[in-house]
């Protein structure tokens, strides 16, 4: 049974990694096809997610046992990842700094579990969470952009040589 679990999860972990793979391939062409407008859709669509969470997952006020048991599993973090190396020196520059990188790193939604994690008040965790994401979204779909362009020129100059 124990093995069977594991096979299980390896191939869920497969499964999950495909699909990142594909919805990264669509966001990047996503946000290459609307261009500047991509900065506010980006933005738009992870503060959705942000709101999600704050609202629906895990509302205001609300006890980490009172996440629906099903979610429970994966909308909480475990203190001792943070207890070293990197993310100890990023939690030492404060609960911004944490909520900035990890939204930036994992993105906008795991950057919302933390500001639950850190136990912020509503208002802060809100207020993180929306300049996260506001940063984060600069930087993605800037690279988005750039990314793109390097690689069209780079094929333009291979194939017109």
């Amino acid at each position: 049974m124990r093995s069977a679990l594991k096979i299980i999860y390896g191939v869920l972990a497969v499964a999950a990694i495909i699909a990142n793979f594909a919805v990264s391939g669509f966001i990047i062409a996503t946000v290459h096809s609307l261009r500047l407008w991509a900065y506010p859709a980006y933005f738009g669509a992870y503060m959705a997610l942000v709101g999600l969470f704050f609202i629906v997952l895990a509302p205001p006020k609300s006890k980490p046992h009172v996440v629906l048991p099903c979610l429970e599993r994966f909308l909480t973090v475990d203190e001792r990842k943070f207890s070293g190396g990197f993310w100890m020196r990023v939690r030492q520059r404060g609960a911004f700094a944490l909520v900035t990188v990890s939204s930036l790193v994992f993105g906008p939604l795991f950057a919302a579990v933390v500001s639950r994690f850190l136990g912020l008040a509503e208002r802060r965790a809100w207020m993180y969470s929306f300049l996260a994401t506001l940063f984060t979204t600069a930087v993605w779909v800037s690279i988005y952009l750039g990314v793109t362009d390097v690689i069209r020129s780079l094929l333009a100059a291979i194939v017109g040589s």
